[in-house]
Order: C-alpha cells, then sequence, then structure tokens
C-alpha cells in the first residue's frame, strides 16, 4: 500500500493551510476549535493542568461539551482544585467524583474516569512535582522521547494510550505553547476518521477504512509524505486536527460510493477521488458534535 504520487503534495499544503489560516474544514479553523477558543486567558502553569486532565477525559465522548465544562470547572471556585493535581492527590476519589459532577465534567463513565483523574494527579504528584511541567523538564522537552516512553511514564490513565498521548503533546505545543522538540518523530494516530480522510485525498481509493491492517502503512507514508512536503511546521502530528475534520464533516458516509455531496465546499475536492459534486446537490447539515468516537 504506497500513496498515489503527486509531486509535493499540493493536497496536504492546502489542508494545513485551510485549517491553520482559513478559510478551515467545512467552516472549522485551529482556533475555533473548542480547546483552543474555551481556555484562553488562564495562566500557563494552571492552562497545562487543565489541558492534561481534560485530555485524559477525551475518549469516547462528547469532545465540545468536555471543553466547555473543564473552563465551567476551572471558573468555579469551589471545583477549581480539581486542576490543582498536589489538592486533588490528597483528596478522596468520591471528593473527586464529586466535584467533576458539578459541571459535567465527568466524560462518558463518570465513575471510572474520577478515579482516572485521581491517579493520574496522584502520579504528577508524586513523580513530576505536581505539575506536566515537571515531566516535560525530565524529558527534555522531547515529544519523541515522551510518546516513545509511553506507559512508562507512570500510572497515568487515559493520558499514555496510542491516541490520547500524541493528542495531549500537540495541545501543549498549540494551545499552551510549549516549546516541545522532535514533534515531527511522533506518529499521528490513525483512527477510523485519519484512515478514511487518507484513503480518499493520499491513496485515491473510496475503500472502507481497515483501520488495524492499514495503520502500520499510514503512519509511515504520513512520514514519507511529510518529508516530500519540506515544510517543518507541517509534520504527521499536525495534520490530525484537519484530516479528522475532513472525515468527519465531509468523507463520513462516502465508504465504497462514488460521489461527496460536500465536495462542491471542500478545500481539497479537486485532489479527492469522488472530489466532483452530484449535479445539483444541496450541502449536507453540519454535525453539532466535533468527537463522537473521539480517541480512546
Amino acid at each position: 500500500m504506497s500513496p498515489a504520487r503527486s509531486g509535493s503534495f499540493p493536497q496536504v499544503t492546502r489542508l494545513y493551510d485551510a485549517f491553520h489560516n482559513g478559510p478551515g474544514i467545512f467552516g472549522r479553523t485551529r482556533r475555533n476549535m473548542p480547546e483552543y477558543s474555551y481556555l484562553r486567558g488562564i495562566p500557563l502553569e494552571r492552562l497545562v493542568n487543565v489541558l492534561t486532565v481534560t485530555a485524559a477525559l477525551d475518549y469516547q465522548g462528547n469532545s465540545e461539551r468536555l471543553w466547555r465544562a473543564a473552563i465551567g470547572t476551572y471558573l468555579d471556585r469551589a471545583t477549581s482544585w480539581l486542576f490543582d493535581m498536589v489538592e486533588v492527590a490528597r483528596r478522596d476519589i468520591p471528593a473527586v467524583r464529586r466535584a467533576m459532577s458539578v459541571h459535567g465534567f465527568t466524560g462518558r463513565y463518570p465513575g471510572n474516569n474520577a478515579r482516572y483523574v485521581w491517579r493520574l494527579c496522584r502520579t504528577f504528584a508524586s513523580l513530576y512535582g505536581g505539575s506536566p511541567i515537571g515531566l516535560l523538564e525530565k524529558y527534555g522537552h522531547d515529544a519523541g522521547l515522551i510518546h516513545r516512553t509511553g506507559k512508562g511514564l507512570g500510572d497515568l490513565p487515559g493520558l499514555t494510550g496510542p491516541k490520547i498521548l500524541p493528542l495531549w503533546l500537540r495541545v501543549l505545543k498549540d494551545v499552551a505553547s510549549l516549546d516541545l522538540k522532535n514533534m515531527e518523530a511522533v506518529c499521528i494516530p490513525v483512527d477510523v476518521h485519519i484512515a478514511r480522510a487518507t484513503l480518499r485525498v493520499i491513496y485515491l481509493s473510496n475503500r472502507r477504512p481497515d483501520v488495524p491492517a492499514q495503520r502500520e502503512a499510514m503512519v509511515s507514508a504520513w512520514s514519507e509524505i511529510c518529508r516530500a512536503v519540506g515544510r517543518p511546521e507541517i509534520y504527521p502530528l499536525a495534520l490530525d486536527e484537519p484530516l479528522w475534520l475532513l472525515s468527519r464533516h465531509g468523507c463520513s458516509g462516502t465508504d465504497d460510493g462514488s460521489r461527496c455531496h460536500r465536495a462542491g465546499e471542500c478545500v481539497v475536492a479537486e485532489f479527492c477521488v469522488l472530489g466532483v459534486p452530484p449535479p445539483n446537490s444541496a450541502p449536507a447539515p453540519v454535525p453539532d458534535r466535533r468527537h463522537p468516537q473521539r480517541r480512546a
């Protein structure tokens, strides 16, 4: 399985630039994603804690609702202690669950997630001085090394999985503006949406994604493609969000199909195997949920 050759891959630069500079992927740009828009103005150290705890819960649920609940929890003086990792480690799990429930910051599995948050904070408190910044300092701010270490970082439930760990590193760099090196060494987390978008605009295939069978080849392909593009800011993980949005709001529903009903609105339609919009087609409604089955 090798990507269809397209010179310097103009579809990749088009997708990246549309997400970062506009017009967006079906109207969605980097700055109106919930993890950016809801967390402005928070002091750095507390912002890093908010990003870390929320990222650990950002799986199999409504992501926008989760990030909105996170900022509500942070702004409420009665619950903001949930983002003080030393304080959380001092409390018990029932207290953590009660505080998480006030603004709906519970995720899909409230009981499990309260336990996860308590364990996560306890590990940061005991191993890293009560802050993710301590972890970054211990590993030399090397994203590639942190990613390779994975579960060896300690008991950090939710955070060290193959999908959430890259997500966490990306938001620390992009949202908190932390200086992380070797981001290009972090693999893109291939889920069904990344796989579907990759099939459409890189492999020029309308096939249904088979993530277990295709993941390794796609990870390698994205590393190769980004080297070919030759722009340092475009590395595999930097394409995670735009590819996810492309599939979730455009390519979904096109598996084994012959046309895409959103091609007329798509910034990379001309590079897609399904890029010609059907005649007299009306745009499909944009779903109001970003992560219906996001990030296991």
